[in-house]
């Protein structure tokens, strides 16, 4: 499992503009339900910048994620953009699809030839969904938006497309029952030693 990780802070203004958050990868063995040692892929004292959202490819071969300036929410930051890791070798760089906004949550397709992304760079201020094509040597090709029936549809729809997901079937949940399940009572859950020993504050996993 993939997930990022950053030391626990004090919860006021001026500390969390510091967090950074590191990517991290621990082994879990279905056979024994068991988890193995936690292992550091990359250090934001490396990038100089904070990890969000890991996602790995369908073949097993890269790690989509995302970077901004602090925190692990980047819609809200000016400085975020989308970076891929090759496992194997554990290089990584900054995709081509990149712009000068706000590039943040992505998805991959069931290929992985393919994934989506929100983006901000139309005006700066909405985020939409954008596509690109990411072809067999790891280069991610020129971004194209969401197709609507109405050309100018982008220019009068002022609400966000912040969390695309790309899947293969119909979503049988309707707005009403998403909005159930988000005011029902939260589950209480126990963390296990090796979160605990390393008083890791855990913010994603995939």
């Amino acid at each position: 499992m993939y997930f990022i990780s950053a030391p626990e802070v004090k919860e006021n203004e001026e500390n969390l503009t510091r967090v950074k958050y590191d990517l991290l990868r621990i082994p879990f063995d279905t056979t024994t339900n068991t988890f193995g040692d936690i292992d550091t892929v990359l250090r934001s004292k490396e990038t100089g910048l904070s990890i969000t959202f890991p996602v790995v490819s369908p073949d097993g071969k890269y790690i989509l994620f995302g970077m901004t300036d602090y925190g692990y929410f980047p819609v809200y930051h000016s400085i975020s953009d989308i970076y891929i890791l090759e496992i194997a070798t554990r290089k990584y760089h900054k995709l081509e699809c990149n712009s000068n906004s706000t590039d943040s949550y992505h998805s991959w397709s069931l290929t992985g030839r393919w994934f989506v992304f929100s983006s901000k760079r139309l005006d700066n201020t909405y985020s939409r969904s954008f596509f690109s094509y990411f072809d067999k040597d790891g280069k991610a090709h020129k971004p194209f938006i969401l197709p609507q029936k109405d050309p100018l549809f982008y220019d009068t729809y002022l609400k966000n497309f912040n969390r695309p997901e790309l899947v293969t079937g119909k979503v049988e949940l309707n707005d009403r029952e998403v909005r159930d399940l988000v005011l029902t009572e939260p589950i209480k859950v126990n963390f296990d030693s090796v979160a605990s020993e390393k008083k890791l504050s855990v913010a994603l996993v995939h």
